[in-house]
């Protein structure tokens, strides 16, 4: 222990910072344990005790037979992995989206909101989309709104977001896939709202006038505890609940 911090918790926070600077990027596979034990300067029991909390953590994967990986939401032998989707259908099915149309993708100022939630400067660019969503029977289900920050999605285009995003991928696949940032937690806000005029006029969606919105943010956070998109999604109130653990 040093400096009041056990050895592990150390060795978790050497492994995070080659995870934040790239060095092992989604999908690569760690080095041995003896290697690695050496590299940071611990045992090989304090290296499996840091590798299994981070494993805990959806942050590593231990694939049986061939070692240990930085989790990727593109790898088939992990898993769909996207635990911070909390929608589902009245009946406690998950919330099957077939359609996320993309109206239009803007660059705008952080401005006061934005660059709080996103840690920016107020002029700091974020890039604006906005998708409505279609479910598996053509019905509308409600409208995203993503905030993205200007410095880690640079390059994203409308056509470069609407063409290389797959139908049935998350984002978080496509974040991994085109940018390299991986999503590893969120910060989540839910409430109620009533669609307004003014609102169904600014997000395109004559629909949702009048009409009873689940009202739901997300902040999520790449390594480092870093926020990279600020997500605003309202849906239909009558045919969705939200579905979520909370543990201590």
């Amino acid at each position: 222990m040093g400096n009041g911090v056990p050895l592990y918790e150390a060795a978790k926070r050497k492994i995070l910072k080659r995870l934040e600077t790239r060095e092992w990027l989604p999908g690569a596979k760690l080095p041995p344990e003896g290697e690695l034990s050496r590299e940071l300067g611990v045992s090989v029991g304090t290296l499996r005790h840091a590798v299994g909390e981070l494993c805990d953590e959806g942050i590593l994967w231990r694939r049986q037979g061939s070692g240990t990986y930085v989790r990727s939401y593109r790898d088939g032998g992990a898993g769909f992995w996207n635990r911070f989707q909390p929608f589902q259908t009245r009946d406690g099915m998950p919330m099957i989206i077939v359609d996320r149309k993309v109206l239009f993708l803007e660059t705008i100022p952080a401005g006061d909101e934005f660059s709080v939630r996103l840690r920016l400067k107020k002029d700091d660019p974020v890039i604006h989309v906005l998708r409505h969503q279609i479910d598996k029977n053509g019905e509308f289900q409600g409208i995203d709104e993503l905030y993205l920050r200007g410095d880690y999605f640079k390059g994203l285009t409308f056509e470069r977001f609407d063409k290389n995003l797959e139908p049935d991928e998350s984002l978080y696949s496509f974040y991994e896939r085109e940018f390299g940032v991986e999503i590893v937690e969120t910060s989540n806000f839910i409430a109620w709202d009533i669609g307004t005029e003014e609102l169904a006029k600014r997000l395109l969606a004559p629909k949702i006038a009048n009409m009873p919105l689940i009202f739901y943010k997300r902040v999520s956070k790449t390594y480092g505890h870093i926020p990279v998109e600020c997500r605003v999604i309202r849906g239909k109130a009558s045919d969705v609940q939200l579905s979520f653990d909370i543990t201590r």
